[in-house]
């Protein structure tokens, strides 16, 4: 078995899940449970940790979007244990529970979970915002499933902090707890947004001293230098679509923010950062293939880490009836990816922290293994 091609798979397939499933950790997947294994604004997926042979890995599965329900794989229990199963494999499939500390209370009575969730394994992350400027604007990324319905909310640092002590004082973070991954919609512009990870940040660091991730804009160089002095370890500037006219269709707000500030933003990072703390997503399948491997080489010529995931159509968004990649399409742009971090001397394993240290929606540590 394959674990390079197995994990792309069931990345573009998702998976099919029994509603009669009996294992507690599974129950927060069901259609009436609380979903909260999110990937970010672009998926909403749980998280399982695979067996692949022997090969250990986590993976961030689509298991509600409409594409899955025709899956030909399936998640399936036997003597208590789970599995998926289809395209003439079984591997073995732990699903990552929620954690018990979800339901802890801040002392307005609000639970931690309304403020910061737990990612893939033992990633805290949070969402400063349920809105987008662009999204207001009706400029909003036609992939993106960042809602706030009619109530927004704009978390202040404050809240998080107090999450942050608890869990300090609880002694989780540092044990269960490894890093912090901060993201949001743009919050006015990307200036002001950048401001408001500035606060959050200074108030995390005044807990602990955990690894702080976050995915924001592009911005100016001296702004990058206060994200830095304020105590953020790794960022991310996610260009998400190379192609120019695609971009600018697909996301007709950000689309506005020219390459060239983005790439130029990596490359000041990098120097500020350590170029392996600075990273960029590329969305796999919304462009041609080679469309996204010259995107990897742009990323990868600033220094910073060209960090693929896979386009997972969501429900309520724009592109919900677009179907997901071929798997081949993108094994064909992963197989380029370790040949261009050689070129540049890039290596995603001595990334701090972040998506690219994660790789729960993504598949690149394998395409350096396999």
């Amino acid at each position: 078995m394959d674990p390079l091609r197995i994990k792309i798979d069931l990345f573009c397939n998702g998976i099919n899940v029994d509603e009669n499933i009996s294992i507690e950790s599974m129950k927060s997947i069901l259609p009436t449970r609380v979903y909260r294994n999110k990937r970010a604004s672009l998926s909403n997926g749980k998280c399982f940790k695979l067996n692949i042979n022997g090969y250990h890995t986590v993976a961030n599965l689509a298991v509600r979007e409409s594409f899955a329900q025709s899956s030909p794989y399936k998640y399936i229990e036997e003597d208590g244990k789970g599995f998926i199963v289809g395209n003439g494999i079984k591997i073995e499939a732990e699903p990552v529970p929620p954690p018990y500390w979800a339901d802890f209370e801040l002392p307005n009575g609000q639970k931690l979970i309304n403020i910061m969730q737990q990612h893939s394994t033992s990633i805290l992350g949070t969402a400063l915002s349920n809105y987008c400027s662009y999204k207001l604007q009706g400029k909003g990324c036609k992939f993106c499933a960042l809602d706030s319905g009619d109530n927004y909310v704009l978390k202040k640092p404050e809240e998080i902090k107090e999450v942050i002590r608890i869990l300090n004082d609880k002694g989780i973070l540092g044990t269960e707890i490894t890093e912090i991954n901060i993201n949001s919609g743009v919050i006015g512009n990307e200036e002001k947004s950048a401001d408001s990870y500035i606060d959050t940040i200074k108030a995390v660091k005044e807990i602990c001293s955990l690894p702080v991730y976050a995915q924001l804009c592009p911005v100016e160089k001296e702004t990058i230098m206060k994200l830095k002095e304020a105590g953020l370890d790794s960022v991310s500037f996610n260009i998400e679509i190379y192609d120019e006219k695609i971009r600018k269709e697909i996301c007709p707000g950000k689309g506005e923010i020219p390459l060239s500030k983005y790439l130029t933003a990596l490359s000041q990072a990098s120097e500020i950062f350590g170029k392996e703390q600075t990273s960029s997503w590329l969305i796999v399948g919304l462009e041609p293939p080679e469309s996204t491997i010259a995107g990897i080489e742009a990323i990868a010529k600033a220094q910073a880490i060209p960090h693929l995931t896979v386009f997972r159509p969501l429900s309520g968004t724009e592109l919900e009836n677009r179907k997901p990649p071929d798997t081949d399409d993108v094994i064909k742009v992963y197989k380029e990816l370790p040949k261009i971090l050689n070129k540049y001397g890039l290596n995603p394993q001595r990334t701090n922290s972040g998506c690219s240290k994660c790789n729960g929606c993504s598949a690149t540590l394998e395409s350096l293994v396999f």
